[in-house]
């Protein structure tokens, strides 16, 4: 059976890259660490670097959507209050 493609789309926060730089690779370590649960569980998983920037993003997806990604999947590694 074809395994499904999915984009793991990683969100971040640039502010946190600019004042909390120490987090860095803890979230790339998370990121990873879902990256390699998503492939366990049977999917072929395209990812990115985290994106903060709509650069970045359209990058992301374009990516996705140029390598057959059936599925996008988004997942949040920071958590910034409204406002901020």
């Amino acid at each position: 059976m074809k395994k499904v493609k999915v984009g793991l789309l990683p969100l971040y926060v640039k502010l946190y890259d600019e004042y909390l730089i120490w987090m860095r690779p803890r979230i790339e370590a998370f990121h990873k660490e879902i990256t390699d649960w998503l492939s366990e569980c049977g999917l072929e998983v395209l990812t990115s670097s985290p994106c903060r920037l709509e650069e970045e993003f359209r990058s992301a997806i374009r990516n996705f959507e140029n390598n057959g990604a059936e599925v996008l999947i988004t997942l949040h590694l920071a958590y910034s209050p409204s406002l901020q």
